[in-house]
């Protein structure tokens, strides 16, 4: 009985010994020696140097000081045909090709209640067109690209249609938001 104590007590060391030479043979080829490191993709893209058209409608065209991923325009639109139309640059400030990933317009009403304004989500206005286009006068889309430290003018063109009939004109004067959301990420 004895033995069988001092065996199952050599057998129990031993298997300690051997498990412990495997772990440590396992750890060692997990090691990892040498630098590395992962690096940041960084997708920035601003806007720069807006500029009116010649014929467009009396307006402006800014870009927030705060916020250079934001610009405003304001316009005064009098009969069919009228437009605002102005150019800006995208510049890409990132360490990485860029992709278009969303391109979105929204339209607002935009009403002075109890001395706020509310800006209230519409319909884009059946007598409203907008374009958007690349200075090459191709229409933007998603997967358009602007490379690493490039620059892209776009054109952005606001019109009310010439062939609208005036009796689908709004009777009184509508003040509007528009609101155009490019999104961009990282070009795969």
């Amino acid at each position: 009985m004895k033995n069988k104590k001092k065996s199952a007590y050599y057998l129990f060391v031993g298997l300690v010994i051997v498990l412990s030479i495997g772990f440590a043979a396992y750890a060692t080829t997990l090691n990892l020696n040498g630098n590395f490191g992962v690096l940041s993709t960084k997708v920035k893209v601003e806007w720069e140097s807006p500029h009116l058209t010649e014929n467009s409608v009396a307006g402006d065209v800014t870009i927030d000081p705060n916020n250079k991923t934001s610009a405003s325009f304001t316009a005064s639109f009098t009969k069919p045909g009228d437009y605002h139309e102005f150019t800006i640059d995208a510049v890409n400030k990132g360490n990485t090709a860029v992709e278009i990933n969303n391109i979105s317009f929204k339209f607002y009403k935009v009403e002075v209640v109890d001395n706020e304004e509310v800006q209230t989500l519409i319909s884009k206005p059946s007598y409203i067109n907008y374009y958007l286009t690349d200075s090459n006068g191709n229409v933007l889309d998603e997967g358009d690209t602007i490379s690493k430290d490039d620059t892209k003018t776009y054109k952005v063109k606001v019109e009310v249609d010439k062939n609208v009939d005036e009796v689908d004109l709004p009777k009184t004067a509508i003040n509007m938001m528009m609101e155009l959301d490019i999104n961009y990420e990282y070009s795969k």
